[in-house]
């Protein structure tokens, strides 16, 4: 910034420009990033990703993930899809989305806890 020494005005002028410049800026960066968060909490909530398998009882449900070997992937109700496809020997063509890992419920609270 270069300022006139018989205009000091148009220094003043040229720092307001330049605060301007800069506030645009990061208010630009804050709205991206605001945007981009909330494609990635569509992306983790949304419900279009689960499959849910109902049972009459909870002894069907476990007798079921015995006999699928499902039981052999998971302690939980929750069941990887990505290792039950390969269980089952489907290979997912889809492409894997850059998220967070999580491996069970309790771990899913912590992050749920540290990201609110």
């Amino acid at each position: 910034m270069k300022i006139n020494k018989n205009k000091p005005e148009s220094g003043v002028q040229a720092l307001q420009d330049d605060f301007k410049k800069d506030l645009s800026d990061v208010l630009s960066e804050f709205e991206k990033r605001a945007n981009d968060e909330k494609v990635r909490d569509t992306e983790a909530t949304g419900s279009r990703f689960y499959l849910c398998l109902c049972f009459q009882t909870q002894e069907q449900m476990l007798e079921f993930a015995e006999k699928s070997k499902f039981g052999t992937i998971t302690d939980d109700i929750f069941i990887d899809g990505m290792k039950a496809a390969k269980l089952m020997g489907i290979k997912l063509e889809s492409e894997v989305p850059p998220i967070r890992k999580i491996n069970n419920r309790n771990e899913y609270a912590k992050y749920c806890k540290k990201e609110v």
